[in-house]
């Protein structure tokens, strides 16, 4: 069976993004969908035959909210697959504070499955039926190899730059380490540019970043891992806390059993991502807060409960297994 992806997030530099693309890739493969052609979330459809196609998945994650830019992008695509004639299958979406324009585009999808419970009650209330399956980063199993052996705070970036220039002043502050989940964006053969305006605007801010003052901004671009493995292998070393504003970090820390404390994003996907998960009091409004808890409590104070840690693992083994069902579901045309 053969389909097409669009919305690869992988192309924009992301170790979160790389993760659920590969989830992606490894899960299709298992159903016995042949991934064929990989589309960003802004091309020419226009230009393509989508009756080559079996199916058509679209990789929603954070985009569907508010009625951004992207979420429009995502709902006139729905319509477009369905005029084209093709089974199309909206997967891995959050889905918060969108109005009509945007329901009335997502309800064409022939199935929807939304990455957390509170995406599928905002769904219900706009009249579309929806499947929660838990980020598929959090299907990912890291082995032996990566058992969290660390014993140090580690400190993340944030999707806002204010968060970030806060956790940065944390960091130093606890003379702990900072990273940024993003990374250089890979080569994509499948698009038409090789993925080259990724690869050069990070090459320009990585660059100007030499003459920034020290801070967050430059450390996003000279703090980062050339590859997902770098990035894992130092949190199994290093991490025994993560203090981070990203969402993703959030889904690999609890895959790989390291705790976070979390500041809240640009949606309530954090929280929403806890609530379903049964871990409570780890998601805060503001760095302050995050670093305020951290002193409170210690790195100790905030390891996983045996509680904890149950609630993940059954957690987690659900997510694997709905994904599993969902992908299924795609293959039989259901």
């Amino acid at each position: 069976m053969k389909v097409a992806l669009v919305h690869t997030t992988s192309q924009i530099g992301h170790h979160g993004c790389t993760l659920v693309n590969r989830r992606i890739e490894a899960l299709s493969a298992a159903a016995g969908l042949q991934i064929t052609r990989r589309f960003p979330l802004q091309f020419d459809e226009t230009a393509e035959d989508w009756g080559r196609y079996d199916a058509i998945l679209l990789n929603g994650e954070g985009s569907l909210h508010h009625d951004r830019r992207a979420a429009k992008r995502i709902a006139a695509l729905g319509g477009v697959f369905e005029r084209a004639g093709r089974p199309a299958y909206l997967i891995n979406t959050i889905y918060e504070e969108n109005g009509p324009e945007v329901a009335e585009g997502v309800a064409r999808y022939r199935r929807v499955y939304t990455r957390d419970g509170a995406s599928q009650a905002a769904l219900a209330r706009a009249g579309i039926a929806a499947i929660v399956v838990p980020d598929l980063s959090l299907t990912w199993e890291p082995g032996t190899a990566l058992a969290p052996k660390g014993g140090r705070l580690v400190v993340g970036d944030s999707v806002h730059k204010h968060v970030s220039a806060a956790l940065w002043g944390f960091a130093r502050a606890k003379h702990a380490p900072f990273f940024s989940m993003m990374t250089t964006p890979p080569v994509i053969p499948d698009f038409a540019d090789r993925n080259r305006k990724h690869r050069l605007r990070h090459a320009w801010r990585r660059a100007t970043g030499l003459v920034s003052p020290k801070g967050a901004t430059r450390a996003r671009f000279w703090n980062e891992f050339k590859s997902f493995e770098d990035y894992t292998a130092f949190l199994a070393k290093s991490a025994a806390l993560v203090v981070t504003g990203r969402f993703h970090q959030l889904c690999i820390g609890f895959d790989m059993e390291i705790p976070v404390v979390a500041v809240s994003s640009n949606t309530r996907k954090l929280e929403s991502l806890c609530a379903d998960a049964g871990i409570a009091g780890r998601v805060v409004p503001t760095a302050a807060e995050a670093a305020a808890l951290v002193e409170r409590e210690g790195l100790s104070g905030l390891a996983y409960t045996p509680d904890e840690i149950a609630n993940l693992r059954r957690f987690r083994a659900g997510a694997r297994d709905r994904a599993a069902a969902m992908f299924r579901t795609i293959a039989g045309g259901g």
